[in-house]
């Protein structure tokens, strides 16, 4: 016999989900203008582009990184 509580309840009220979706939104256009600005400043570097992130650099990380927890790599 298992041993069983009541369900959580989680009550909301109107102005909690409208501060949420208003947080939301600023969020958003926060990230949105972000990527923006991103987009068209063509002297930001792109982690692609990074001379130090190479394809061998990126798999030899990758290695490591599957060792370090017990995988094969």
């Amino acid at each position: 016999m298992a041993l069983r509580r009541p369900p959580t309840r989680i009550e909301l009220k109107t102005e909690d989900i409208e501060e949420y979706e208003q947080l939301m939104n600023e969020r958003l256009m926060v990230e949105a203008d972000a990527k923006n600005k991103i987009d068209s400043d063509p002297s930001s570097t792109s982690n692609k582009n990074h001379p130090r992130r190479t394809p061998q650099r990126r798999k030899a990380a990758a290695v490591k990184r599957a060792e370090r927890i017990g995988l094969p790599g």
